[in-house]
This record gives C-alpha cells, structure tokens and sequence, in this order.
C-alpha cells in the first residue's frame, strides 16, 4: 500500500504546472473576444456620440432666433468645429457636416452650410403641403489607423453618418 501511496504522490508532482488541452485552447479564444468586445464597444460610442452631437446641433440650428439672422447662419462653420472636437475625443478622424432647409410649399431645398468632406443627405423629406423643415446631416470617417487596428476589424469603411429632420415655425 505504501508503493501506491508514493507513485502517486511522485505522479502529482510530474503534472504540475501542465495544462490541460481545454485551457489551452480556451485562452486564445477569451483573448480574441476581449478584443473583439473592446472593438464593438468603441463602434458604439462613436455611433452614440456622432447621434447625440448632430441632435443638439439641429436643437441649436432650428432655434427662431438662428434661422431668422443671416449673422447667425454664418456661424453654422463652428457646429462642424464642434463635432470635430467632440468626435476626435473618442477616436481620430474626420467629421462633415450639412445643413438644409426645405420649403414644402414651394418644394425648393436651400442648403445652408455644407463643410468638410463627402457628407450626402440620405434622409427622404417627409410628404408636406406646407411649413418649413431643417434637415441635418453629420458625418464622421475614423482615420486609417483605426482600421488597420485589427485583422478582424468591425468599423464600416463608408464612416458613420446620422440625420435629424425637424419642423420650423
């Protein structure tokens, strides 16, 4: 009974330190999905942040007082600014911005400040027989070097864009 007792004890001792194929093979896996995690959660801030940017902006934009001065509407430039700076805080890149106003009676778009780079409005303008519309753009294109960040990487290559239409009176 006392050969049993030490070939399994000198039998512990050999083992220690291995692991088993299971952890060997789960380890890699949890890595590569904390990373990939990491990656979502970014995409998502920046998709929060670009969403609640351009919504203040068309809160500012349709105020009475903004749409009724040229002087204020030739400020739009620094809403583009704004985004910019808010935007680089959460990843690198290049944000544009398009501001419109749409007259439903007379069907005519005026574009009010275009800034920046290729930012097309995709939003359809709702069906009106009268009243007056803002519709605004934002776009935002991450640099390069957030793609090239991981071999798996999840950013859209076309950027991120959001729109606000909002009835003026």
């Amino acid at each position: 009974m006392k050969l049993i007792s030490k070939h399994h004890s000198k039998n512990r001792h050999s083992q220690r330190g291995s692991i088993s194929i299971e952890t060997a093979l789960l380890l890699p896996v949890l890595i590569i999905l904390t990373l990939a995690a990491a990656d979502i959660f970014q995409l998502l801030r920046v998709e929060q942040k670009l969403t609640n940017i351009n919504y203040n902006i068309t809160q500012m934009v349709t105020t009475k007082k903004t749409l009724a001065s040229q002087r204020e509407i030739e400020k739009f430039h620094f809403y583009t600014k704004f985004a910019q700076q808010q935007l680089n805080q959460t990843i690198p890149g290049e944000a544009s911005l398009v501001i419109e106003r749409y007259s439903a009676e007379n069907l005519q778009v005026l574009t009010l400040l275009q800034s920046g780079g290729a930012c097309n409005p995709t939003a359809p303008w709702p069906d009106l027989r009268i009243g007056t519309l803002i519709r605004v753009t934002l776009c935002f294109q991450p640099d390069q070097s957030v793609y090239q960040k991981l071999p798996w990487s999840m950013w859209p290559a076309s950027g991120f864009k959001s729109h606000f239409i909002q009835e003026v009176h």
